[in-house]
């Protein structure tokens, strides 16, 4: 499995976090390529609005979320949980994943020296189809129910971003 880089623009509305748009491109994490950047259509979050909704701890637990997630918000708290998102991919096709790492007071400020974050993603039936360090893509998945697992070792705060095509 590649390693996958997300590289985006945002343009903010005012001051306090919010935004008003955001050009995307996910590559090779060893690719020195010019990258296109796509606009992906995004869910006014505000501030201080978390992905995350605790508890989602296990499967029954799963946040539900729509595709795509663009600089998701959450939470791995404390160290060694996992988080687990559901989503529904309305056609067949491929999925790119990408965790990283935000720096956020009282929630792992300090740079991460535990390790990657682990991915798993699942299919309705909660085998696993695909995992991750910090990053996964899938070239071909079916229509269907999905779930997505992160986690790592520290409590620390992290943005996701989910994109099928």
């Amino acid at each position: 499995m590649v390693g996958v880089v997300w590289r985006c623009i945002k343009k903010p509305l005012w001051g306090g976090g919010l935004v008003l748009f955001s050009l995307c491109a996910a590559a090779p994490a060893r690719s020195d390529a010019a990258l296109p950047l796509q606009a992906l259509p995004l869910a006014w979050m505000g501030p201080d609005a978390r992905l995350d909704e605790e508890p989602n701890d296990d499967f029954s637990q799963a946040t539900a979320v729509d595709l795509p997630v663009v600089d998701g918000s959450a939470c791995i708290d404390p160290g060694g949980e996992l988080d687990y998102y559901q989503f529904n991919l309305d056609h067949a096709g491929s999925l790119v994943v990408g965790v990283n790492e935000q720096p956020t007071p009282g929630y792992g400020s300090a740079p991460m020296t535990g390790g990657p974050f682990n991915l798993q993603l699942y299919d309705d039936a909660e085998r696993p189809v695909a995992q991750g360090s910090d990053s996964l893509e899938v070239p071909r998945l079916a229509s269907g129910s999905y779930y997505l697992s992160i986690g790592h070792v520290q409590q620390v705060c992290y943005l996701l971003n989910v994109y099928a095509e």
